[in-house]
């Protein structure tokens, strides 16, 4: 994205998106790279495959238009964390461990014990902070284009792009070749040349 974005021959972006999502960092970080492209003057678009959810749908919602095909799996804006306790599962089978720590919550993702009390509230609030953030992308990306409240249509829930449409978490039903058929009128292209990259 920052690679169009400097790009002078690059006049409009599409986003191809086919993820059922992934961490919040890189989620943000690309977020962040459409805001670059969209503040350079090039609009993008985003197309959105067989899913775009969570992660998926958090760099979507950055785009000036968002397309999705009418089975796209999309939304599931909320916010999961956890961790497996493997330790007496570990134990079992003679394997041990031993720690070495420097700060109070340093091994708070230690596999071989569960959370304390103190830990279970601090992964509950970050998780809450990661979740506002995330609504918050979505409001300055969407804006009024949210067919009623967004809480109501988040907390982890999953639309097909027909039902996204309706809410309006997506603008257009369509496939990739109509989103760069948008981006090209979008950039005032009459003519253009399609370059798709991994």
């Amino acid at each position: 994205l920052d690679q169009a974005r400097r790009d002078d021959s690059v006049r409009a972006v599409v986003l191809r998106v086919d993820s059922p999502g992934g961490g919040t960092f890189a989620s943000d970080e690309i977020w962040h790279a459409v805001e670059r492209v969209k503040e350079s003057g090039k609009p993008v678009v985003a197309s959105m495959g067989g899913v775009a959810a969570s992660g998926g749908y958090y760099v979507s919602a950055g785009a000036n238009r968002i397309f999705a095909e009418q089975g796209t799996i999309t939304g599931s804006i909320g916010v999961v964390g956890m961790k497996f306790v493997l330790g007496g599962a570990m134990n079992k089978l003679g394997i041990t461990t031993h720690s070495i720590k420097r700060g109070k919550h340093a091994d708070i993702m230690n596999s071989h014990r569960g959370y304390t009390p103190a830990e279970t509230e601090l992964i509950r609030k970050s998780m809450i902070d990661v979740y506002g953030t995330f609504k918050k992308r979505i409001i300055d990306g969407r804006g009024d284009r949210i067919k009623g409240d967004l809480e109501k249509l988040a907390g982890g829930r999953v639309y097909s792009g027909k039902d996204a449409l309706v809410v309006g978490l997506v603008d257009e039903l369509g496939g990739i070749n109509e989103a760069i058929a948008h981006a090209a009128k979008l950039a005032k292209l009459e003519e253009y040349e399609t370059i798709l990259t991994p």
